[in-house]
């Protein structure tokens, strides 16, 4: 968008669903934003992730920076691979602490994307910019 943005280096972990969000905040057009995406040009801190839902093989998973998280929701099993080439290994204790907040992370945003699917409404726009 040259004109309305400065070129940048961006690092972040983003998915599919920051576009929409990410391109009404640039246009500057009014709307309610109620998905799980984000806009990107807004300086926010944390929140760099993308939550990864596989229907056919009954998984869903969470990466950012550093980790995949990944739990197969049919078998009740999961894992936590590092996304780096590089990444220092982790001791057990520190694997078990990461899975275990990864988890609840992960059903947090699957519950919270079931429930949107189920009951977001349409919603008059009323003149302010994003959420």
């Amino acid at each position: 968008a040259p004109g309305l943005i400065k070129p940048e280096h961006r690092t972040e972990t983003v998915s599919q669903v920051d576009v929409l969000p990410t391109i009404a905040g640039l246009l500057q057009q009014p709307h309610s934003n109620t998905t799980l995406g984000r806009d990107l040009l807004r300086k926010t801190n944390g929140g760099d992730f993308a939550f990864i839902i596989h229907h056919d093989e009954g998984k869903i998973g969470m990466v950012n920076n550093d980790f995949y998280y990944i739990l197969n929701m049919n078998l009740k099993k999961d894992t936590i691979v590092p996304v780096r080439f590089n990444s220092p290994a982790l001791s057990p204790a520190d694997y078990e602490e990461k899975k275990t907040a990864y988890a609840t992370q992960t059903i947090a945003l699957y519950e919270t994307a079931r429930w949107m699917l189920l009951n977001n409404q349409k919603q008059k726009v009323s003149g302010r910019h994003g959420p």
